[in-house]
């Protein structure tokens, strides 16, 4: 958010700016946390097998709509 700042940007469109700069890595760290945790799954050892699902689907990326903010007034959705 750094570099953004001083360009006259706000906080938010900073903060926009960096994730759309930044949401590969985030994807692909997450994905390979993902499938490196999966492994587990197939542990002899029954609580490590149940957190190598449990991770597994916590990692996965999913598609979100993008964040909507609150309505006007302040309220939220």
């Amino acid at each position: 958010m750094q570099p953004h700042l001083p360009k006259g940007l706000s906080i938010t469109e900073a903060c926009e700016e960096t994730i759309l700069e930044t949401g590969n890595g985030v994807f692909f760290t997450a994905l390979n946390f993902a499938l490196g945790v999966s492994t587990w799954s197939f542990s002899s050892l029954k609580f490590q097998a149940c957190m190598g699902i449990l991770l597994t689907f916590m990692l996965m990326p999913r598609k979100k709509r993008p964040y909507p903010g609150p309505e006007p007034g302040g309220h939220w959705h």
